[in-house]
């Protein structure tokens, strides 16, 4: 059982995050500037060889991206008032722009702020990032889905972010709610609205992994929560752990807008235990070795043990570590859970990350037979180790 929390990220971190929020014109610093990753298929990436369909699903699509930043309001589930939590949002566009949007560890690549939507609707993604870190932790991932035809969201957990402390007991029902709320406030959105369409599916990092699997329909193993509180463990769900913490738990978060799940180095399971075994819809679940996962360790794999869904997949990325599927080991390589300088190609580890998540979306939500034969097929890079059911 595996949980990814982190006490407080490096001052590194906090300082690039609040300091890329500045005008979406001004120049690209040096050290933060785009890795250019719009190449298509007729340059290719030289590690794969001769031109593929993987080449298609790891490189931006067709479709401009327009980029927007909302918030939504709604009342919190325990009775303590309203919550306001920001969240922004990848679309595909009519058109594209000059400008593109300052995100902590990148520069968008293919997406402009408040470019014109194109004719919706298109399938739906929602993702939720890890504990302790920002709506833009994985840029790389929603800029590229949305740029194939996806609508991509991504809400603020206010009270989870890299300014904030400890996790506190309600952040493990307000992180779904969260996610729920942003989806059903964008749907109601008067410019962005009419594009979101089904299928829906919800991605989670880490300690996103867990709200991810929780809207899914995971339910959790709140007796163990409470005897473990009331014995005094050292865990932070148990600070202000409350009756009202325990039966919005025991009431579930299962959103039943959302059909598949995209996983990466998810955490928490110990939260769900055997009430894992309530996700039915399909699970990619991707891993990393460096989070204790050699090869050859699916059976060890809690999440993947308690899944049974013949469309699930597991993939461990050998060689990668916690944060390669996000924006940052590309640019701090060997920092903040991420490869060793020189020991892992972080740029081909977001195009791996990227390339499974839009193949798994196409083969499970949108029955695209190429999808389903690469995922069936021999892995496209031999750092993958791919399990099937």
């Amino acid at each position: 059982m595996r949980s990814f929390a982190r006490p407080a990220l490096a001052l590194t971190l906090a300082l690039f995050v609040l300091t890329a929020c500045g005008d979406d014109d001004a120049p690209v610093d040096a050290d933060l500037g785009p890795v250019d990753m719009t190449t298509r298929r007729d340059e290719g990436p030289p590690d794969l060889g001769p031109q593929t369909y993987a080449d298609e699903l790891g490189f931006f699509g067709s479709y401009p991206v327009g980029f927007r930043e909302l918030e939504v309001t709604y009342e919190r589930p325990d009775g303590e008032g309203e919550r306001t939590i920001p969240y922004v949002v990848w679309y595909p566009a009519a058109a594209a722009g000059e400008i593109h949007p300052r995100h902590p560890f990148r520069r968008g690549e293919v997406s402009s702020p408040d470019a014109e939507p194109a004719t919706g609707p298109f399938p739906t993604l929602a993702f939720s990032h890890g504990h302790q870190a920002v709506a833009e932790a994985a840029t790389n991932l929603c800029e590229h889905l949305a740029s194939h035809g996806w609508v991509v969201l991504s809400p603020t957990h206010v009270g989870n972010t890299t300014v904030d402390g400890p996790r506190s007991a309600d952040i493990y029902y307000l992180r779904p709610h969260d996610v729920s709320e942003a989806l059903t406030g964008l749907q109601a959105d008067p410019t962005i609205g009419p594009l979101v369409g089904t299928p829906m599916a919800v991605a989670g990092h880490s300690f996103g992994g867990y709200t991810a699997f929780a809207l899914a329909g995971a339910t959790f193993d709140v007796d163990t929560i409470v005897a473990n509180c009331e014995g005094g463990a050292d865990d932070e769900i148990c600070t202000d752990f409350d009756e009202t913490a325990a039966d919005l738990l025991r009431g579930g978060f299962r959103d039943e807008r959302f059909e598949a799940v995209v996983s990466m180095g998810a955490g928490d399971y110990r939260r769900f235990g055997a009430g894992a075994a309530d996700v039915e819809v399909p699970v990619l679940l991707m891993v990393a070795e460096g989070d204790g996962y050699p090869a050859g360790s699916a059976p060890s794999d809690d999440y993947w043990n308690a899944f049974s869904n013949d469309d699930d997949l597991w993939i461990d990325f050998l060689g990668a570590d916690h944060n390669t599927f996000t924006d940052v080991c590309v640019q701090f390589p060997g920092f903040l859970r991420c490869p060793e300088a020189g020991t892992y190609d972080d740029v081909h580890g977001v195009y791996l990350t990227r390339l499974h998540a839009l193949a798994f979306l196409r083969s499970r939500l949108l029955g695209d037979a190429d999808a389903t034969a690469l995922l069936a097929g021999t892995p496209v890079d031999p750092s993958l180790e791919i399990v099937h059911r």
